[in-house]
């Protein structure tokens, strides 16, 4: 999955409505990157200023280039997205970024998005009608009449919607919240015991070095004692049975 999301959306939310791991390109407020900490979402977060985009698109044409190096699908920060505003410098590699989404929407790329740059990218491609995944009801889904496949998840559309707004739930909508909630419940347990499991697999390698280099403390040579041998002026120090010479000699 390609997503684009825009530069205020709450992507701890929307990761759980989409359930896919991505890697993160573009700049991060820390809210987001506290959001994605917290174990909401399985993510692979690859955290990229403005300054590097122009090193990321000197070795990436495509999606398929960019899968190929990192294995996982690809989230865009809505920070990108400010093509033309005044007192914005990243004009050039937006307009990279458009001909990389143009050349997914060729190859048939699914694509989740809340921005309407999506109606400048989409209407430079008439001939390839892409599969849009389409949950928020804050932006007009009219822009997107004619340029695509909608699936427009109403449910968690009217979840995110209450939670946005501050609206108390009708009657007729609590029952099917509480099946998103449960739901969404179920899915955070899911990455909360991956979690857990990842920090035994974590304290049991710690336990293990930690026992591995309390071992081979003991075979390291110790310093010389502070009493020498007072033959010579070659200082003799035994420890498990192996022998270390020193010279005393200034």
């Amino acid at each position: 999955w390609l997503a684009c999301t825009g530069t205020h959306s709450p992507l701890d939310l929307k990761f759980e409505e989409i359930g896919c791991s991505f890697i993160l390109v573009g700049s991060i407020y820390p809210s987001r990157k506290n959001a994605l900490s917290q174990g909401r979402c399985c993510c692979t977060p690859l955290w990229m200023d403005e300054s590097d985009i122009f090193d990321l698109l000197a070795c990436t044409e495509s999606l398929t280039d960019l899968r190929s190096h990192s294995m996982s699908p690809v989230l865009v920060d809505g920070l990108l997205w400010n093509l033309g505003t005044p007192g914005v410098s990243n004009l050039a590699p937006n307009l990279e970024y458009l001909g990389i989404l143009q050349g997914c929407l060729l190859a048939g790329e699914k694509i989740v998005s809340d921005d309407a740059i999506f109606k400048m990218i989409m209407s430079r491609q008439p001939s390839r009608q892409p599969t849009i995944f389409y949950a928020d009801p804050e932006l007009d889904t009219r822009i997107f009449e004619g340029l695509g496949t909608i699936m427009s998840d109403s449910h968690e559309s009217r979840y995110y919607h209450l939670l946005t707004t501050n609206r108390e739930p009708s009657d007729l909508e609590i029952p099917e919240l509480r099946g998103i909630i449960a739901d969404r419940e179920m899915r955070i347990a899911r990455v909360d015991t991956q979690i857990m499991e990842v920090q035994r697999t974590l304290y049991a390698l710690k336990k293990y070095r930690k026992l591995e280099h309390d071992q081979l403390s003991l075979f390291r040579p110790n310093p010389p004692p502070a009493s020498r041998y007072s033959h010579g002026n070659i200082s003799l120090h035994s420890e498990l049975g192996a022998l270390y010479f020193q010279d005393e000699r200034p």
